[in-house]
């Protein structure tokens, strides 16, 4: 089975996007045979990448008998759409959040009616599903599968990496367990939710850490409404 993967959001550019798509491509090219068209050179780039990645994907579909395609997210779907009448090859889009829920008239009306051509939507959450969902995209469509972590990669089980940890967050983590999200501190992430519905239900054993940025036109300024929630609650050693 060959695959075709087309992603607007790839290395060197730095990213959760760029991550993903990275991480994706590359483990997935080492089980099955695969192509990968990739912008590399960020948004600026991204209107001679779109026009590149359609006609080169033709292309390769034809040459290189391409199964499916795999769009990194629900902005390419309109080009997915076309290559997919084009060639008659199966396209799948993965859909991370915010690439489905921007709010502009004009995107609103053409990502969710291109994704409902599509052959398969995969959303990296229940939120994003839901949102998926409720733009008529058929539930048959859907499924969820969240992102992996490279558990080699990321691990602070050492004691050496704990102690660190403690000095940074200036709190006391020995034989706790530390809960992590990273992310930008905006509403759609959930971190205001479990601040406020999971934390009150947990004992002092666990500490929620939340590591993000802040404080800008694209990110909000969410640390202020946290600060004030973990004031309410009392949680100033847990989260």
């Amino acid at each position: 089975m060959k695959i075709l993967f087309i992603t607007r959001t790839y290395p060197p550019t730095v990213g959760g996007m760029e991550t993903v798509s990275y991480e994706l491509t590359t483990r997935i090219s080492q089980k099955r045979e695969s192509n990968i068209i990739a912008n590399r050179k960020g948004k600026k780039n991204l209107p001679f990448f779109l026009i590149f990645a359609f006609i080169y994907s033709i292309y390769l579909c034809k040459k290189k008998k391409i199964v499916i395609i795999h769009l990194g997210d629900a902005l390419l779907s309109p080009i997915g759409l076309l290559i997919k009448k084009a060639t008659g090859v199966k396209v799948v889009a993965t859909v991370h959040a915010l690439d489905i829920t921007y709010n502009n008239k004009f995107y609103q009306f053409l990502i969710p009616y291109c994704l409902k051509k599509l052959d398969k939507i995969i959303a990296v959450s229940n939120y994003t599903l839901d949102e998926c969902l409720k733009r008529g995209i058929s539930s048959s469509k859907c499924v969820f599968i969240p992102n992996g972590v490279n558990t080699k990669k990321f691990s602070a089980n050492n004691i050496q990496s704990r102690k660190k940890l403690q000095k940074i967050i200036n709190v006391n983590i020995v034989h706790k367990t530390v809960l992590l999200s990273v992310g930008h501190l905006i509403e759609r992430k959930g971190f205001h939710w479990f601040i406020e519905n999971v934390m009150p239900e947990l004992d002092t054993n666990y500490i929620y850490l939340i590591i993000g940025s802040y404080g800008n036109a694209s990110t909000g300024n969410e640390f202020i409404v946290y600060q004030k929630l973990i004031d309410k609650l009392g949680l100033h050693h847990q989260v």
